[in-house]
Protein backbone atom coordinates (compact mmCIF):
# COMPACT_ATOMS: atom_id res chain seq x y z
CA UNK A 1 0.00 0.00 0.00
CA UNK A 2 1.66 3.24 -1.13
CA UNK A 3 -0.64 5.61 0.66
CA UNK A 4 0.03 6.42 4.26
CA UNK A 5 -2.47 5.78 6.99
CA UNK A 6 -4.21 8.88 8.26
CA UNK A 7 -2.80 9.83 11.64
CA UNK A 8 -4.20 12.37 13.99
CA UNK A 9 -1.51 14.29 15.83
CA UNK A 10 -3.19 16.43 18.44
CA UNK A 11 -5.80 18.40 16.56
CA UNK A 12 -3.90 18.21 13.27
CA UNK A 13 -4.79 15.42 10.85
CA UNK A 14 -1.90 14.53 8.59
CA UNK A 15 -2.06 12.16 5.63
CA UNK A 16 1.37 11.21 4.37
CA UNK A 17 2.69 14.36 5.96
CA UNK A 18 6.05 15.09 7.41
CA UNK A 19 6.89 15.63 11.06
CA UNK A 20 9.95 17.82 11.72
CA UNK A 21 11.97 20.35 13.76
CA UNK A 22 13.82 23.73 13.61
CA UNK A 23 17.49 24.38 12.65
CA UNK A 24 20.30 24.56 15.19
CA UNK A 25 20.48 28.34 14.86
CA UNK A 26 16.82 28.83 15.67
CA UNK A 27 15.54 28.90 19.23
CA UNK A 28 12.80 26.33 19.78
CA UNK A 29 9.40 27.98 19.51
CA UNK A 30 6.58 27.29 21.93
CA UNK A 31 3.86 28.29 19.47
CA UNK A 32 2.81 27.01 16.05
CA UNK A 33 4.04 29.93 13.95
CA UNK A 34 5.66 29.09 10.64
CA UNK A 35 9.42 29.07 10.16
CA UNK A 36 10.47 29.74 6.55
CA UNK A 37 12.88 26.80 6.49
CA UNK A 38 11.10 24.34 8.73
CA UNK A 39 7.38 24.78 8.25
CA UNK A 40 4.84 25.01 11.01
CA UNK A 41 5.36 23.31 14.33
CA UNK A 42 2.89 20.48 14.92
CA UNK A 43 1.81 18.70 18.06
CA UNK A 44 4.13 16.01 19.39
CA UNK A 45 1.23 14.04 20.84
CA UNK A 46 0.56 10.82 18.94
CA UNK A 47 -0.33 7.19 19.45
CA UNK A 48 1.96 4.33 18.48
CA UNK A 49 3.39 5.10 15.02
CA UNK A 50 6.37 4.30 12.84
CA UNK A 51 8.74 7.12 11.93
CA UNK A 52 10.15 6.70 8.40
CA UNK A 53 13.13 8.53 6.92
CA UNK A 54 12.08 10.37 3.75
CA UNK A 55 15.32 9.62 1.87
CA UNK A 56 16.04 6.02 2.83
CA UNK A 57 12.53 4.73 3.56
CA UNK A 58 13.93 2.99 6.64
CA UNK A 59 12.15 3.11 10.01
CA UNK A 60 13.48 4.56 13.25
CA UNK A 61 14.30 1.57 15.47
CA UNK A 62 15.84 0.90 18.87
CA UNK A 63 16.65 -1.80 21.41
CA UNK A 64 16.89 -2.32 25.17
CA UNK A 65 20.59 -1.35 25.07
CA UNK A 66 19.60 2.16 24.02
CA UNK A 67 20.92 1.96 20.48
CA UNK A 68 18.96 3.93 17.85
CA UNK A 69 19.22 3.14 14.15
CA UNK A 70 17.02 2.64 11.10
CA UNK A 71 16.03 -0.68 9.54
CA UNK A 72 13.66 -1.73 6.79
CA UNK A 73 10.12 -2.16 8.12
CA UNK A 74 9.72 -5.45 9.99
CA UNK A 75 6.44 -4.97 11.88
CA UNK A 76 8.07 -5.09 15.30
CA UNK A 77 7.28 -2.90 18.31
CA UNK A 78 10.89 -1.65 18.42
CA UNK A 79 9.95 0.36 15.31
CA UNK A 80 6.91 1.94 16.97
CA UNK A 81 7.06 5.22 18.88
CA UNK A 82 4.63 7.20 21.01
CA UNK A 83 4.43 10.90 21.78
CA UNK A 84 2.53 11.38 25.05
CA UNK A 85 2.37 15.15 24.55
CA UNK A 86 5.21 16.15 26.88
CA UNK A 87 7.76 16.53 24.06
CA UNK A 88 9.25 13.07 24.52
CA UNK A 89 9.33 10.36 21.86
CA UNK A 90 9.12 6.94 23.50
CA UNK A 91 9.91 3.55 22.04
CA UNK A 92 6.78 1.41 22.23
CA UNK A 93 8.71 -1.78 23.07
CA UNK A 94 11.26 -0.48 25.59
CA UNK A 95 9.44 2.56 26.99
CA UNK A 96 12.75 4.45 26.78
CA UNK A 97 12.91 8.06 25.54
CA UNK A 98 14.70 9.25 22.41
CA UNK A 99 17.69 11.28 23.62
CA UNK A 100 20.62 13.16 22.10
CA UNK A 101 23.65 15.28 22.96
CA UNK A 102 25.67 18.16 21.52
CA UNK A 103 28.00 15.69 19.78
CA UNK A 104 25.06 14.54 17.64
CA UNK A 105 24.72 11.08 19.17
CA UNK A 106 21.16 9.71 19.31
CA UNK A 107 20.16 6.95 21.72
CA UNK A 108 17.41 6.06 24.18
CA UNK A 109 17.55 6.30 27.96
CA UNK A 110 14.99 5.85 30.70
CA UNK A 111 12.76 8.92 30.53
CA UNK A 112 13.98 11.65 32.88
CA UNK A 113 12.08 14.79 31.81
CA UNK A 114 15.25 16.56 30.64
CA UNK A 115 15.43 18.85 27.62
CA UNK A 116 17.77 16.45 25.76
CA UNK A 117 14.75 14.10 25.62
CA UNK A 118 12.36 16.73 24.25
CA UNK A 119 11.72 17.03 20.53
CA UNK A 120 9.86 19.53 18.34
CA UNK A 121 8.03 18.34 15.23
CA UNK A 122 7.49 20.45 12.12
CA UNK A 123 5.09 20.03 9.22
CA UNK A 124 7.79 19.57 6.58
CA UNK A 125 9.56 16.63 8.22
CA UNK A 126 12.13 17.99 10.63
CA UNK A 127 12.36 16.62 14.17
CA UNK A 128 14.46 18.94 16.35
CA UNK A 129 16.06 18.28 19.72
CA UNK A 130 14.97 21.04 22.13
CA UNK A 131 18.30 21.24 24.00
CA UNK A 132 20.76 21.10 21.10
CA UNK A 133 18.66 22.63 18.31
CA UNK A 134 19.99 19.92 15.98
CA UNK A 135 17.67 17.85 13.80
CA UNK A 136 17.31 14.08 13.50
CA UNK A 137 19.30 12.76 10.54
CA UNK A 138 20.15 9.36 9.06
CA UNK A 139 21.88 7.59 6.17
CA UNK A 140 21.54 4.40 4.09
CA UNK A 141 23.79 2.54 6.56
CA UNK A 142 21.10 2.90 9.21
CA UNK A 143 23.00 5.35 11.39
CA UNK A 144 20.92 7.93 13.26
CA UNK A 145 22.40 11.17 14.57
CA UNK A 146 21.62 14.89 14.75
CA UNK A 147 23.09 17.69 12.65
CA UNK A 148 22.23 21.34 12.06
CA UNK A 149 19.32 21.55 9.60
CA UNK A 150 20.56 21.47 5.99
CA UNK A 151 17.35 21.02 3.99
CA UNK A 152 18.21 17.48 2.88
CA UNK A 153 15.74 14.58 2.76
CA UNK A 154 17.88 12.55 5.16
CA UNK A 155 16.64 15.00 7.82
CA UNK A 156 12.97 14.58 6.98
CA UNK A 157 10.76 11.99 8.61
CA UNK A 158 7.14 10.97 8.27
CA UNK A 159 4.75 8.67 10.04
CA UNK A 160 3.20 5.70 8.38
Amino acid sequence: MNTLTKLTIGAVALTGSFLAAAPASAAPAADTTASPALGSQVSAQFASVTIRNAQTGRLLDSNYNGNVYTLPANGGNYQRWTGPGDGTVRNAQTGRCLDSNYDGAVYTLPCNGGSYQKWLFYSNGYIQNVETGRVLDSNYNGNVYTLPANGGNYQKWYTG
